[in-house]
C-alpha cells in the first residue's frame, strides 16, 4: 500500500480524493484542511509517496510553502497541484479542475507506477438523490455515496465521495458550507438510509443526560432531517418521522426551561452557529412562553401548544435557508432574494403548507393548525401582512409578537447591544391594536 497527503479546506474534495485513490490505486490518504498542518504530517510520515494540494487555501498560496517544507526535510515527494496558479513550477503536475477525478487518479497512478490495466473502473449503480441533511443524520454510511460532478456536462456524471461504513461525524456543516445539498446513493438503500437517519436522530434526542449544547446540536440536525423528509418519504417511515418531531419539541422545551435568561440562550445558539430558522424558532419559543407565563390567562397547556406550533410553523422554509448557506437573516430579506418560482411559492404559502401537514397528525392539540395558519397575520396562511387583524387566534398573536421581539433581540445582540425600552416602543409602533399591545406589556419583565 502507498501513502499520500491531500491538502484542501473543502471537505468534499478531501473525501472525494480519499475514497477514489483508495479504490483505484490502493493508496492510504491522510487529509489536512490548513496549510500549517501539512509540515507536521510530512515530517511524521517518512514514507509519503505523494502530496495533492490546492494551489490556494483561504487566499494563501500553498505552492512555495509546501516546496519549502519538503526541501527542509531533504525529501523529494512528488507534488500534484489542484487549481490554477502562475507560480506553479513546470516540474509538478497541475490539474485545473478539482473535480476531474480521472486526471487526479491518472496523475497519482503515474507517480506510483500503476498501469491502467491494474485499475478496474467500478460501475456506478442506479443512484437516488437524498437530502444531505438526511444522509448525514447517520453516524456512518451504510452504503457508498456520490455527488453529481459540478464540472460535468453529462447528467449521469457522478463521483464517489464516501464509502460504506465511513464515519460521518462533523461532516454535515462542512458539506453544507460548500453548498452540497444532495447526496446520491444506490436506489436499493433509499429506505434503509432514511430509517437509519431517523433512528439515529431519535436515539441522540432521547439520550440522557444531555447538556444544552448537545440538545441544541441534536435538535437542529433533527429539524433539518425532518424538513427534508416531508414530501419525499414513503409511508413506511411516517411513524418514525412523527416520533422525531415529538422528540425535537420535547428537547427544545427542555432547552428553554433550563436557560436562566434570553441572553444565555442566544449565546448558546450563536456559539453553535445554528441556522436562522432554528435559532429564531427557539428564541421565539422562549419569548412566547414568557408572554404566556406573565399573562393572567396563561397556563402550561398553552405554552406546550405554542412550542409545538413553533416547531412546525416555518418547517417548509428550512431547505430555502440551508440552500443559501444561512446568509439571509429574516423572512423579509428572503422575500427580496432571487427565488425560483417553486421557492417563491413555498415562501408565500409556507404557513398554509405547515398547517395542512399538522392536520394530518393524530392527537395534535386542538387549534394548533389554526395558529400555524395565522402566524403571519393572514387567515388563509398565504402571504404576509403589516395590518395585523383582531379576529385571529390569541395564541397566533402571541407568536406574531414573540417573533417580532426575537428578531429585534437577535439583530441588536449581533450588533453588540440590546435596548429593551427601545424594542418595546418599536413593537408598540407596529402593533396598533390593544389585543397585541396587551401581549407586549408582559415582556417588560423578561429576563435578559
Amino acid at each position: 500500500m502507498s501513502y499520500g497527503l491531500v491538502l484542501s479546506n473543502k471537505q468534499s474534495l478531501n473525501d472525494l480524493y480519499s475514497v477514489n485513490l483508495r479504490a483505484y490505486v490502493n493508496a492510504n490518504v491522510a487529509t489536512v484542511t490548513t496549510l500549517n498542518q501539512a509540515p507536521q504530517i510530512i515530517q511524521m510520515t517518512p514514507n509519503l509517496d505523494f502530496i495533492i494540494a490546492e494551489t490556494q487555501i483561504e487566499k494563501s498560496e500553498t505552492i512555495a510553502a509546501l516546496i519549502s517544507a519538503i526541501q527542509q526535510l531533504e525529501s523529494s515527494i512528488p507534488l500534484i497541484f489542484i487549481g490554477t496558479s502562475p507560480s506553479a513550477p513546470l516540474e509538478f503536475v497541475t490539474i485545473k479542475n478539482p473535480y476531474d477525478v480521472k486526471e487526479v487518479i491518472k496523475a497519482t497512478a503515474k507517480i506510483l507506477e500503476i498501469t491502467a490495466q491494474d485499475m478496474i473502473k467500478l460501475p456506478v449503480p442506479e443512484l437516488f438523490p437524498i437530502p444531505a441533511s438526511v444522509f448525514f443524520g447517520q453516524d456512518k454510511t451504510i452504503c457508498d455515496a456520490y455527488i453529481k460532478n459540478p464540472e460535468g456536462l453529462a447528467k449521469s456524471s457522478y463521483i464517489k465521495i464516501l464509502k460504506k461504513d465511513e464515519s460521518l461525524k462533523g461532516k454535515f456543516k462542512k458539506y453544507q458550507q460548500e453548498n452540497i445539498n444532495k447526496i446520491y446513493i444506490p436506489s436499493d438503500f433509499r429506505l434503509r438510509v432514511t430509517n437509519s437517519a431517523t433512528h439515529n436522530m431519535l436515539e441522540k434526542l432521547n439520550r440522557e443526560p444531555q447538556s444544552d449544547d448537545q440538545r441544541i446540536e441534536n435538535t437542529e440536525q433533527a429539524m433539518n432531517v425532518f424538513s427534508n423528509l416531508l414530501d419525499s418519504v414513503d409511508h413506511e417511515v411516517a411513524e418514525e418521522i412523527k416520533n422525531l418531531s415529538e422528540s425535537c419539541i420535547k428537547q427544545v422545551s427542555s432547552i428553554v426551561d433550563n436557560v436562566p435568561n434570553l441572553g444565555k440562550l442566544t449565546q448558546l445558539l450563536l456559539k453553535n452557529q445554528n441556522n436562522y430558522i432554528y435559532t429564531h424558532g427557539v428564541l421565539t419559543h422562549y419569548v412566547s412562553s414568557q408572554i404566556i407565563k406573565n399573562s393572567n390567562w396563561g397556563n402550561q397547556e398553552q405554552i406546550d401548544k405554542v412550542g409545538l406550533v413553533l416547531f412546525y410553523h416555518d418547517i417548509y422554509l428550512v431547505p430555502l435557508y440551508i440552500h443559501r448557506n444561512e446568509r439571509v437573516i429574516t423572512e423579509e430579506e428572503m422575500r427580496n432574494e432571487e427565488l425560483s418560482e417553486k421557492e417563491a411559492k413555498v415562501l408565500e404559502s409556507h404557513a398554509q403548507l405547515a398547517a395542512a401537514l399538522v392536520q394530518k397528525i393524530k392527537k395534535i392539540p386542538h387549534g394548533a393548525d389554526t395558529i400555524i395558519m395565522q402566524h403571519h397575520g393572514t387567515k388563509n396562511g398565504i402571504g404576509f401582512t403589516e395590518n395585523y387583524p383582531d379576529d385571529i387566534s390569541t395564541l397566533a398573536k402571541v407568536v406574531i409578537v414573540a417573533e417580532a421581539f426575537a428578531e429585534q433581540f437577535l439583530k441588536q445582540t449581533e450588533q453588540g447591544q440590546f435596548n429593551l425600552d427601545d424594542t418595546l416602543s418599536y413593537l408598540r409602533s407596529i402593533f396598533k391594536r390593544s389585543s397585541y399591545r396587551n401581549l407586549i406589556e408582559p415582556l417588560s419583565g423578561i429576563l435578559l
